[in-house]
């Protein structure tokens, strides 16, 4: 399928000028907008953006991603009515949506550098107490020859309060031709993966420019809310008195700025590493079978 996808939208991407292609992106770009303004209104009111049912409802002739949330009476088995009409990046980007109602980018961990390098999709998405992870190797990608998964597909985990409820093992989800359509564009065309400001995670937040996490971050009480771990290295060349650190402590605690940030807005010569907080979920390995 990818194959044969890829052929026929390259050959269309070579019939559109570079004007077609600016006003598609705009189009998908308001489009996204609107959705996740949409679902943002619906959600603070318990209501469902999407079917427009309370988020407390389910109706399994109209299945619906909110059930994910299991605010209803969502059953593992009732995972097999979603997948066939909901593609992999509807429900990556509703996920993302919420666990952004929470606290925004801390709580979806899509980081580069903790991804297996061999996976194509390792991503863990958190909302209070519900956990969600999504993997696919390159095998799943391609389908596994001789057997019943022989699709493209991905795997899905949910875990609710730390236990088990949807494991890894338990569904071979197939890509609709949208998702392959997706991942065709994004690794043949420079398209990128954006689930727009609705659905950033951690990836995108530890890639600003460090000067701006210091300048728009603020000191956090609560770490389990907290987003970016800060270890600052200061040079005074004359020292500092216990005085002048006092007023530094003051001031961060009367406005929320950061020690970093006071130290930088007076000019101090530092160092400063930006990690992510350890309170960002860890992404949810899935261990492969042997054969």
């Amino acid at each position: 399928m990818y194959e044969e996808m890829s052929s026929s939208i390259g050959q269309w991407f070579k019939n559109l000028s570079e004007e077609e292609i600016r006003k598609v992106n705009e189009i998908e770009r308001k489009k996204a907008e609107e959705d996740y303004k949409k679902f943002k209104e619906a959600f603070s009111r318990g209501m469902c953006s999407l079917c427009g049912s309370p988020l407390s409802t389910i109706s399994r002739e109209k299945p619906c991603l909110h059930w994910l949330l299991r605010q209803c009476k969502f059953k593992k088995k009732d995972f097999k009515l979603l997948y066939p009409t909901i593609s992999y990046f509807q429900m990556n980007a509703y996920l993302r949506w919420v666990a952004n109602q929470d606290v925004y980018m801390k709580n979806i961990n899509d980081l580069t550098d903790e991804k297996n390098p061999s996976k194509i999709i390792e991503t863990t998405i958190k909302y209070k107490h519900i956990e969600w992870s999504f993997s696919c190797s390159q095998s799943d990608f391609e389908g596994h020859k001789g057997s019943k998964a022989d699709f493209p597909h991905y795997h899905f985990q949910m875990r609710i309060d730390g236990r088990p409820f949807i494991d890894y093992t338990d569904y071979h989800i197939p890509f609709l031709e949208s998702d392959i359509f997706n991942f065709v564009l994004i690794k043949n065309h420079g398209a990128i993966e954006s689930y727009g400001l609705g659905g950033v995670g951690m990836q995108s937040g530890i890639s600003l420019e460090p000067e701006d996490i210091i300048n728009y971050s603020h000191a956090c009480d609560d770490e389990e809310k907290a987003v970016y771990h800060i270890l600052t290295m200061a040079e005074f060349e004359n020292g500092i008195s216990g005085e002048e650190l006092n007023e530094v402590f003051e001031i961060s605690k009367r406005t929320g700025k950061t020690i970093t940030r006071i130290l930088h807005e007076r000019g101090t010569k530092m160092t400063s590493i930006i990690t992510p907080h350890k309170s960002v979920p860890e992404i949810a390995k899935r261990t492969e079978r042997k054969k």
